[in-house]
């Protein structure tokens, strides 16, 4: 996967400055056509999804570097083991069998010993039903990483097709920095999706982009 470095001698944008055309000048070893569009935009040509969101953060935090590649003592995992019964019922989606589990007070705040949390488990999967359960009803934390360095953004990018749905209820509860921080190979969570789909993670990421750019702004 090809990916452009932003370091310390990367030039900070101004608030008032336009982050596509920032990011086009970066960006010219990676145009190529995106052939599952009927219309390849300018920005479509210019720019992955990942180089998007760190123009986003430069524009709405100009004093702010952006997050560093984690290390391992940064990284955060839910203490507990979690419970095969558990795992399964995550691996099949089978919601009121958590229901139930969850009412006999058998923890979703766990992982395996890669540190893999359930909600990561569920992220990947992709149901929706799952993900709102474990967020809204268990109340799991969303700020955790695996041995790895990746949050649960990074599992919910890394799918066979986009899955907007996810992503609209990870934005609203996920730490705002994580959408732009690295994992230990130094990838954020948009440097997973697959290039066939930037386009329609492009045009998902401009029209949340007030939404993001907020957070960004009350957060930095």
């Amino acid at each position: 996967m090809t990916s452009i470095v932003l370091t310390p001698n990367t030039p900070m944008v101004t608030p008032s400055a336009d982050p596509l055309s920032f990011l086009a000048s970066l960006a010219t070893e990676q145009r190529k056509s995106l052939v599952t569009k009927t219309v390849v935009t300018k920005a479509d040509l210019a720019v992955s999804p990942s180089l998007f969101l760190k123009a986003l953060f430069l524009k709405h935090c100009p004093h702010h570097s952006l997050p560093q590649r984690p290390q391992p003592a940064d990284f955060v995992s839910p203490n507990e083991i979690y419970d095969m019964e558990v795992s399964k019922a995550v691996r099949t989606c089978d919601l009121e069998k958590m229901r139930a589990l969850h009412r006999q007070d058998m923890s979703f705040d766990a992982c395996n010993r890669f540190g893999e949390s359930i909600i990561h488990m569920a992220c990947r999967r992709g149901d929706v039903k799952i993900i709102k359960f474990l967020i809204e009803e268990a109340q799991v934390r969303v700020d955790v990483r695996d041995d790895f360095g990746r949050s649960i953004c990074h599992d919910a990018a890394w799918t066979t097709k986009p899955n907007f749905d996810v992503m609209d209820v990870l934005l609203t509860v996920v730490p705002p920095a994580f959408w732009v921080t690295e994992d230990k190979r130094g990838h954020t969570p948009f440097d997973y999706v697959r290039r066939e789909h930037w386009g329609h993670w492009l045009k998902y990421l401009r029209a949340k982009q007030p939404v993001i750019a907020r957070k960004f702004s009350l957060v930095f």
